[in-house]
């Protein structure tokens, strides 16, 4: 799991391998063992010989030689996956809560300008940006109109219509890197 040979890690101290930010929560299960006999189970982020981070649950319990504390002993198993596993999972019910949101919008009315304002309010807020715009393509007349906007407080509104020249580089661009 970590890539250290058994010689290696002898000569090891888990803080050795421990990531920054789980060296604090370990110190801490250390001192309550002190205080506390019992066993713990906690989860750490540990990094292997190679610079990979692995998330792990580790139960440990302290060693006793002579009715004093002598050491530490542990178990600790590999959680990454059920980790990411447990993220995608809280991205979907996101996707699904949103999707949820703006179908209520769609059921509540038929004006399909307030859909529209729904949708794009929604979808900013759920990806965290600075605006988001619905753009409606009129081809005959050659331009483009602003039909629905999400944009946060110290960002100003897109203009409303566009001729659609002026927007062709960007319809490229967005074509070309796959942005919608």
């Amino acid at each position: 799991m970590t890539g250290y040979s058994r010689e290696e890690a002898l000569h090891m101290n888990i803080v050795d391998v421990l990531a920054p930010e789980s060296v604090e929560a370990a110190s801490q299960m250390l001192a309550s063992k002190k205080l506390n006999e019992a066993p713990t189970v906690y989860e750490l982020e540990i990094i292997s010989k190679l610079g990979c981070r692995i998330a792990l649950e580790v139960s440990t319990r302290l060693i006793y030689v002579n009715g004093k504390p002598a050491g530490v002993q542990g178990i600790a198993r590999d959680i990454s996956e059920r980790l990411l596993a447990k993220q995608a999972l809280a991205r979907q019910v996101d996707r699904t809560a949103l999707i949820n949101r703006i179908s209520q919008a769609v059921r509540r009315t038929l004006d399909v300008t307030k859909v529209f304002e729904t949708a794009v309010r929604e979808l900013g807020a759920h990806l965290g940006v600075d605006r988001c715009s619905l753009f409606m393509k009129d081809e005959p007349g050659e331009r483009v109109a602003n039909v629905a906007e999400y944009h946060v407080a110290d960002v100003p509104a897109a203009g409303a219509e566009y001729d659609l020249p002026q927007v062709q580089s960007l319809n490229l661009s967005m074509e070309k890197h796959h942005v919608l």
